[in-house]
């Protein structure tokens, strides 16, 4: 089937099973409806159904994916929920920026009088603390919620004059941290687990209407003779995991290498596929995790990293091969490109650090032109209207 027929048919199968479920008096429908449809009607609900219904496939088990993401919301404490250590990465992260923030606006010339350079001295201390944090999340918040940026001691009219960028820069971070506390700290960690246990019936109830589309989805597609990329991966796997039919065994036997191209862009569901298929001495896969632009269909980078690692941290597992050589580009391509990933990709944000093994090395002789960097204003684009015609 075409990608247009397919999103047909997916909307349409979709559209007819909740109304079923509706005419059948389904408790749970209104309820997600309410929570996830819109302001006016479901359609927020039909968006998420068929996100979570093409996510749950690009898992070997998609059953057993969609069990596992409806028990998540019955942990006992916010801090055993499985997004807990995520969100302390992530905000150890916005603290951090925060505290750069700050370091740099003290860092601007001239002179701060002396009580307000001691009171921001004490909060980028504090802020750098709570980013450097071990522990779990329930510490972390508690810890933020303690903390919040005092008012500026009284100064002279001409050092209050003298010092508007540093007033400026820190209110910048005293509101950046506000927001971040409001997000995140403006319930106790008790109180937001109590909240998601409360969610728990829902997300079952969402996980049963995933189930129910699937099945309805299924039968509609046998009923049509169709089948889609999902279907093909699913039927593969479900070959080659089959061991009273030996498919597995003989395709090892039958191809003595297998060659991976974008490997970045893979997903779980290919990569039982490849470990099924290799014989444990015949894969070779070539990526780029720069390069990796699938998401939105499903790719999962985090394939490619525990082997890019994997291979570093053991050589009895594989070899890793740097390609860092770029022959394609000039020397001042090479420069710019590096100069950005150098400064956006780390093993916090991007799972990797842009150390010596991945920063792009010149293979040819020639220099080039300086490079041109066009920024362009998505919110001033945004607010001046499509051009005229």
């Amino acid at each position: 089937a075409s990608e247009l027929e397919q999103m047909m048919l997916r909307e349409e199968v979709l559209e007819k099973y909740l109304e079923s479920r509706y005419a059948a008096g389904d408790a749970t429908l209104p309820l997600l409806a309410d929570a996830y449809g819109g302001n006016q009607d479901d359609s927020g609900l039909l968006v998420l159904l068929k996100d979570i219904h093409a996510y749950s496939k690009s898992h070997p088990q998609p059953d057993a994916w969609l069990d596992s993401a409806a028990a998540a919301f019955t942990a006992p404490d916010i801090d055993t929920f499985p997004w807990s250590d995520f969100l302390v990465r992530e905000i150890r992260a916005e603290l951090s920026g925060l505290a750069q923030s700050l370091a740099a606006i003290l860092a601007q010339p001239g002179d701060i009088p002396l009580p307000w350079l001691a009171l921001c001295r004490q909060e980028l201390g504090e802020l750098r603390t709570l980013a450097a944090m071990e522990g779990p999340l329930s510490l972390l918040l508690t810890s933020m919620a303690a903390f919040s940026f005092a008012a500026l001691p009284a100064a002279k009219d001409g050092d209050a004059a003298d010092n508007q960028a540093l007033q400026k820069g820190r209110e910048g971070v005293k509101k950046a941290y506000r927001a971040l506390c409001d997000h995140f700290c403006a319930r106790s960690p008790q109180t937001l687990a109590k909240d998601l246990n409360d969610l728990a019936p829902l997300m079952a109830g969402l996980v049963a209407l995933v189930r129910g589309y699937d099945g309805e989805l299924a039968a509609e597609k046998r009923r049509r003779n169709l089948l889609d990329f999902h279907d093909m991966e699913h039927f593969c796997l479900q070959l080659l995991e089959d061991t009273r039919l030996d498919v597995a065994p003989a395709l090892r036997e039958q191809y003595a290498e297998i060659l991976v191209d974008e490997y970045q862009d893979i997903n779980a569901v290919q990569e039982r596929i490849l470990t099924l298929l290799n014989n444990g001495h015949n894969l070779f896969t070539v990526g780029d995790i720069k390069q990796c632009i699938y998401r939105f269909r499903l790719a999962e980078p985090s394939i490619f990293l525990a082997r890019y690692h994997g291979y570093a941290a053991d050589a009895q597992t594989g070899e890793r091969i740097d390609l860092n050589l770029n022959f394609r580009s000039t020397a001042r391509v090479l420069e710019t490109v590096n100069f950005f990933f150098q400064r956006l990709m780390n093993q916090e944000t991007a799972g990797l650090s842009y150390d010596a093994a991945a920063t792009l090395r010149p293979g040819r002789l020639e220099e080039g032109t300086p490079s041109e960097l066009l920024l362009l204003n998505r919110a001033e684009r945004k607010a001046e209207g499509p051009p005229a015609l």
